[in-house]
């Protein structure tokens, strides 16, 4: 015998930031946020999921707008055949006025507003736990014990908002004990609030699988690149004899997850080398250039351009009229200079000064030229040479 449950996991959307960091482009960014859930809706109906799983913080704050809150009602109501389960998190907690609790929400979705509690699926053979966030903190564990009465005969998921922790540590966001975790009865943990998505991962190769999707969509250069969810299958598989599990179950959960990219416009970390640019053109194009490598829709990222190279005084970059051409080329972009000055060695290291002793010094038997150079070489050079303010006659002989 085996039974299968289709999946979509996904946690941390923030519906509704503000978008601090970029006033410009913040109403056109809350329009991805949108667009990428969207995505995630149709990523149900393409793969006919019986479960959408969202673990916390869908909302950026406990009283969204009412437009944007009943737009997310209707997208979900759109996929009536995949029950949906929220268990609010940190962010949009589920208190006594807010909108878990003013909103009608189709038959298809269940939101978890209090303490650990379970809904069960008797076509799907599974059962759903859930609680929720009740404030934006919350430092004691939403669930202290062990799940109540899991089925050893379903599939048993639990869907929580919080930090997994080990040892003593703690958390202003409820603390889950990874030894809880081991023993807690789930066999699959829906996990939010971590927003770098880890791979699903089983406790001790016997206990619960979890994950924590991570953030489907990016919200600043702390979030880099492509985002996505986590789908797949948890499949029930029959066990007899000696493989029968401890707790006397006579099933074995397998998992299928695989994680799938739902968002479009990225945060983007682009390192730019302008060593051998001659001129601010040249500096422009090549910005262009590497930005192009990154895929067919580069214009649309938002890019933290990192130049480096070793570059004469007249090219250092930084310009506002560099930047201007760059925004009017890239939907946003800001410049991290670190590049260094260009010094000739050649004619360095030929010089009766203290500036020419410390170059021949680390050259040693090396050609004075920068590219001969070991990468360490060069780091000794350009902090010794910037630490030099001005040139010091000496007297080799001394």
């Amino acid at each position: 015998m085996a039974n299968a449950v289709r999946i979509v996991h996904t946690a941390d959307l923030h519906l509704g930031s503000p978008f601090g960091y970029f006033p410009e482009r913040a109403e056109i960014l809350r329009a991805d946020q949108l667009r990428t859930f969207m995505n995630i809706i149709r990523l149900c109906l393409d793969m006919q999921s019986d479960l959408l799983l969202i673990a916390g913080d869908l909302f950026e704050q406990p009283h969204p707008p009412l437009s944007l809150v009943n737009e997310i009602r209707d997208l979900l109501a759109s996929i009536p055949e995949t029950r949906v389960f929220i268990a609010p998190g940190n962010h949009d907690p589920a208190e006594p006025d807010s909108l878990w609790q003013n909103t009608s929400w189709s038959k298809n979705v269940h939101v978890f507003t209090g303490g650990i509690e379970s809904v069960d699926l008797p076509h799907l053979n599974t059962r759903v736990y859930g609680a929720a966030f009740q404030s934006t903190a919350a430092p004691e564990p939403l669930v202290r014990a062990l799940l109540p009465v899991p089925h050893p005969d379903l599939i048993n998921i639990l869907l929580l908002h919080g930090e997994v922790i080990t040892g003593n540590q703690g958390s202003a966001y409820n603390p889950i004990s990874i030894q809880w975790l081991k023993t807690c009865g789930a066999d699959y943990a829906a996990l939010g609030h971590t927003h770098q998505g880890e791979p699903v991962q089983r406790l001790d190769g016997t206990g619960p699988w979890y994950a924590y999707s991570g953030c489907p969509s990016g919200r600043g250069f702390d979030e880099l690149g492509q985002k996505g969810v986590l789908y797949g299958t948890l499949t029930q598989m029959e066990q007899t004899g000696a493989a029968v599990a401890a707790n006397g179950s006579r099933f074995r959960i397998l998992t299928k997850m695989a994680w799938h990219p739902v968002s479009g416009r990225q945060f983007l970390a682009l390192p730019v080398n302008i060593g051998n640019c001659m001129d601010q053109e040249a500096i422009f194009q090549t910005i262009l250039q590497t930005a192009q490598q990154n895929d067919s829709g580069w214009r649309d990222h938002l890019y933290k351009i990192i130049l480096s190279g070793a570059v004469s005084d007249d090219l250092l970059p930084g310009s506002l009229f560099l930047l201007q051409r760059l925004q009017r080329e890239l939907f946003f972009c800001k410049l991290v200079n670190r590049t260094t000055r260009a010094y000739d060695l050649r004619s360095l290291a030929k010089e009766q000064s203290l500036m020419g002793g410390f170059v021949r010094q680390i050259l040693s038997d090396a050609e004075p030229d920068w590219d001969c150079l070991g990468v360490q070489q060069r780091q000794v050079l350009q902090i010794g040479l910037q630490a030099f303010e001005r040139e010091v006659p000496y007297c080799e002989d001394d």
